[in-house]
């Protein structure tokens, strides 16, 4: 039995170690890819009308006991910018 290393009996091992290194990749560049949808779909109103409308609201004065309800035009508009601000067109 030989027990001298070699790069023909470290093959094996170097292609093993590949493959892994490979699988991880594609797992995190399709977690990456269904988070970045994730958001996108966050931020388009087509698909967050019904999670956003109505959910924001605020006292318009200090004392004020009743609050306000944030237009969805509004909720738009802020969702508009984010994405600009953000690259996403």
């Amino acid at each position: 039995m030989n027990n001298d290393w070699c790069p023909e009996n470290d093959l094996g091992w170097q292609q093993e170690k590949a493959y892994i290194l490979e699988d991880q990749k594609d797992k995190a560049y399709h977690n990456l890819r269904e988070e970045h949808q994730r958001l996108l779909d966050a931020l388009d109103p087509n698909e967050t009308k019904n999670a956003y409308s109505g959910e924001f609201k605020f006292y318009p004065h200090v004392n004020s006991r009743t609050k306000v309800t944030v237009p969805w035009t509004t909720v738009k508009e802020i969702m508009k910018a984010i994405k600009k601000r953000a690259g996403v067109e």
